[in-house]
């Protein structure tokens, strides 16, 4: 199960009147960006289990991060998820009931 939800730019309507060179020229910097910003998400699937832990990451998030389409803000879309998750986490501690019977330290 996917946990990478995004919206794209890539979804969004283009002016009609604008040639592809031009698309292609204007949009240039936004994909060298993100290319630079995916090299660097990259880097962290080096990083060891417990480093990742820390961070609040899986290499799973990571992993589907990095197969978003390059419209689309990878380090956007991994801080989202990560965050959906840690929320669920803390929802599914709440919901806990203590055991009975046993000292809560």
């Amino acid at each position: 199960m996917s946990t990478i939800v995004t919206t794209c730019p890539a979804a969004w309507p283009r002016p009609a009147h604008e040639s592809a060179p031009r698309r292609w020229l204007r949009a240039l910097p936004g994909v060298l960006q993100e290319l630079s910003r995916r090299q660097r998400l990259r880097r962290l699937l080096d990083l060891e289990p417990r480093l990742l832990d820390d961070a609040g990451l899986t290499r799973q998030e990571i992993r589907e991060a990095l197969a978003l389409p390059l419209a689309c803000n990878a380090a956007a879309s991994l801080q989202a998820a990560a965050a959906r998750r840690r929320a669920a986490e803390r929802r599914a501690l709440r919901r806990r009931k203590p055991l009975r019977g046993r000292a809560s330290w």
